[in-house]
């Protein structure tokens, strides 16, 4: 239960992430031109 919790987080850290750097890079693009 609790590796099945780490790797949980893990998975939604991981999403959170990809998604807030595509954003980020999205809007300095948007920025930028």
């Amino acid at each position: 239960m609790h590796a099945l919790l780490i790797a949980a987080s893990l998975a939604i850290g991981t999403t959170v992430g990809v998604l807030g750097i595509r954003a980020w890079v999205a809007a300095r693009r948007r920025q930028a031109s």
